[in-house]
């Protein structure tokens, strides 16, 4: 929507991916159909794989951990409105 902000994350392990919006998980996949990272391991922010279909709006605050947040972890990072300071 218009003039909305949205909170989004993404988490990946051994076996997978998540996409949580606004603390929900609302998709998961095998690491090998990521539609976020192509088939060289580059990962893509604001488009598709093949950087088509731009979005069309502004990407703040983006954070990267070394581990797979947990789904109370990403609860706790909506809720509270500011990434949790690392290390835990």
């Amino acid at each position: 929507s218009v003039d909305t902000w949205y909170h989004f994350v993404l988490t990946k392990n051994a076996t997978g991916m998540a996409i949580y919006a606004d603390g929900e998980m609302v998709s998961t996949f095998h690491s090998d159909t990521s539609p976020i990272i192509n088939h060289a391991g580059v990962l893509t922010i604001g488009a598709e794989t093949d950087h088509q279909n731009l979005i069309k709006g502004i990407i703040d605050e983006v954070g990267i951990w070394d581990r797979a947040l947990s789904s109370t972890e990403v609860l706790e990072l909506y809720n509270s409105g500011d990434g949790l300071s690392y290390p835990f």
